[in-house]
């Protein structure tokens, strides 16, 4: 306590559950503010250096929460992001070949001068057709994972509660439920790096899809001309798209075939309300790395209470950048 003309806070030491444990925190209270800061373990996966201030309100305080996460956060998704991008690059093949024979076929049509307004139009729409079926046979094969993950999720976090609420004194039965925390998280981070090495091919069928755009709804009100110029620009155009995705995608497989590390981390930060982020909710986060050589930035909110999600949207947002 210190209580001058000058200066007057407050500190206070004890515990409180963050992250779904528990641990030591000092809280300091001004007239105006109380804050504090951790190094916090984030959902018994990785660390934080976390800062978190809130107005002074004992009733409804509301932290604001700043944090950089340590080297462990890379270790924990590393292997996610390989797994997913690896499987990707051994099941890709027939995105990258789905890619280039639309290429292929945008290119006998642009060739042929002769071609009608409507033989442009079928061949968009013939392609998308192909893709959009793709996509969902996809989504269908996520879905499943999908189920799989949170099923796992439900048993880890379960197993977790059950640790963390038996008391030190009966040190026989803690142990047994540490391990048995210790097991279902391995199978958490198992269906986990399963669903991303789902969620990376449709990630890539969805990009394909994305570069191939229903035709312009205004050429429905050209003149036959001016609408197949139209067409064509727009068939020129997916042809470079898909062009581009074709590249990525054969330097992506390039890169997991040589055993080369797809994806590092360089810093990782999250801001926002701590009750969403330790409450498992989404808050905002800054990441920057590599991937596949090339530097990328992450700027978007995630909810890392359930990481096999989270590190899919990753891998997801870098295949269809």
């Amino acid at each position: 306590l210190t209580a001058t003309r000058e200066t007057q806070h407050f500190m206070l030491q004890g515990e409180a559950e963050l992250f779904g444990a528990r641990q030591a925190i000092d809280v300091h209270l001004s007239k105006k503010a109380f804050w504090f800061q951790s190094e916090t373990r984030l959902f018994d996966l990785f660390t934080a250096d976390l800062s978190a201030e809130s107005v002074f309100d004992l009733r409804r305080p509301s932290f604001k929460v700043d944090a950089v996460v340590q080297n462990d956060f890379g270790e924990v998704l590393g292997p996610l992001f390989q797994d997913g991008l690896v499987q990707f690059a051994e099941g890709g093949a027939e995105v990258t070949a789905a890619a280039r024979e639309a290429i292929e076929e945008v290119d006998r049509v642009l060739a042929d001068a002769q071609a009608t307004v409507e033989d442009l139009r079928r061949v968009i729409e013939a392609r998308r057709a192909r893709a959009r079926a793709a996509v969902q046979e996809m989504q269908q094969r996520v879905a499943q994972a999908r189920r799989a993950l949170n099923s796992a999720l439900a048993s880890r976090n379960a197993a977790w509660r059950a640790y963390q609420n038996t008391p030190w004194r009966r040190a026989g039965l803690k142990a047994q439920r540490r391990a048995a925390y210790a097991r279902a998280n391995a199978r958490f981070l198992t269906r986990a790096a399963v669903y991303n090495g789902r969620r990376a091919p449709l990630a890539a069928r969805q990009a394909v899809l994305d570069a191939l755009p229903p035709p312009d709804r205004n050429i429905l009100v050209m003149t036959a001309e001016a609408a197949a110029q139209a067409l064509r620009n727009q068939l020129r155009r997916s042809q470079e798209r898909l062009q581009t995705l074709e590249a990525r995608f054969l330097a992506i497989a390039e890169a997991a075939q040589s055993g080369e590390t797809l994806v590092t981390i360089q810093r990782a930060e999250f801001h926002g309300e701590l009750s969403a982020a330790a409450g498992g909710g989404a808050i905002r986060w800054d990441i920057t790395g590599s991937f596949a050589g090339r530097p990328f930035e992450v700027h978007r909110e995630l909810d890392f209470s359930n990481v096999g999600e989270a590190a899919a949207q990753i891998v997801e947002g870098l295949l269809r950048s």
